[in-house]
């Protein structure tokens, strides 16, 4: 496009002028200028004169310091002409803008990097003149199978997955989630140009079964506590049944037990019996009394 590359559909430029034929669908031109104050203005084939103030709508104009860059569609046919308010002044022009990458549609594995680039083309070359890098934004869309769109923005300055600054090779990494199908939509933007590419392809999830089983953790084995040895020249004790002696002092007890029963009643019983007599001697005395 620029002054490191000189491919077929560079269209030169001498004395400010350059050749459009019927075969150029689109034409976009970088002019640069001295200073601030160049104003930069187009001559068509047929002799009208073009500006940033007084462009057709469909053609796109930037402004900036140090370049004007214009996108003209669908350009007239014959010698267009780069005019310059004053001072010397450069212009770089390329057809058939084209956005390239190395994305395929094959398929790819799911929770897996991939690294992707971009870049701007005309034929082969990568177009690396740094007015058209620094207004130009590559970034993708990727549409998932649940229906989200994922970002992803392209960098090319050299940091992170990027390999070298301002090559024109722009740089992204990809990791998808999702098993299923994917659309990815490849975009660079600038305020003249939009170009778009899309890709589909199919993302590999193993299904859970696939999934590597965890091998069952081993039941943790205590030692057992040592035995309890016993001591030298002890003589461990038989357990013995209970004998008939045994059953003989049992039957003591419980008669001895009924005859404290026993006896405690009759201690009552003549208790109560004496209480009796007591009272019936007083109501005799009491009854001699009054008689008298």
């Amino acid at each position: 496009m620029f002054e490191r590359s000189k491919k077929p559909d560079m269209l030169p430029v001498e004395h400010g002028e350059f050749l459009v034929d019927a075969a150029v669908d689109e034409v976009t031109i970088v002019a640069s200028k001295q200073d601030v104050q160049v104003q930069i203005e187009l001559q068509a084939p047929d002799a009208s004169r073009v500006s940033e103030h007084n462009k057709e709508p469909k053609i796109r104009w930037l402004t900036t310091p140090r370049f004007d860059m214009i996108t003209l569609p669908q350009p007239k046919t014959g010698k267009w002409k780069i005019l310059s308010s004053h001072g010397i002044n450069k212009a770089y022009i390329v057809t058939q803008l084209k956005l390239a990458s190395d994305i395929d549609h094959h398929e790819k594995a799911a929770n897996k990097s991939y690294l992707m680039h971009a870049w701007l083309a005309q034929n082969d070359t990568v177009i690396s003149e740094r007015a058209v890098l620094d207004a130009t934004r590559i970034r993708a869309e990727i549409s998932q199978p649940d229906g989200n769109i994922l970002q992803v923005e392209f960098h090319d300055d050299g940091k992170a997955n990027d390999a070298t600054a301002h090559d024109g090779t722009y740089t992204a990494e990809l990791m998808l989630r999702q098993g299923g199908s994917h659309e990815l939509r490849l975009q660079a933007t600038s305020v003249t140009f939009d170009r778009t590419v899309s890709y589909l392809f199919d993302v590999f999830a193993p299904p859970p079964s696939a999934q590597p089983t965890p091998e069952p953790k081993q039941p943790i084995v205590l030692p057992l506590p040592a035995a309890v040895s016993a001591p030298e020249h002890a003589t461990p004790q038989a357990a013995t049944a209970p004998g008939p002696e045994t059953e003989a002092d049992d039957t003591l007890n419980v008669w001895v037990l009924l005859g404290i029963f026993t006896l405690f009643n009759i201690f009552i019983g003549m208790v109560a019996v004496l209480v009796i007599l007591i009272k019936k001697q007083l109501r005799a005395k009491s009854a001699r009394k009054s008689s008298a």
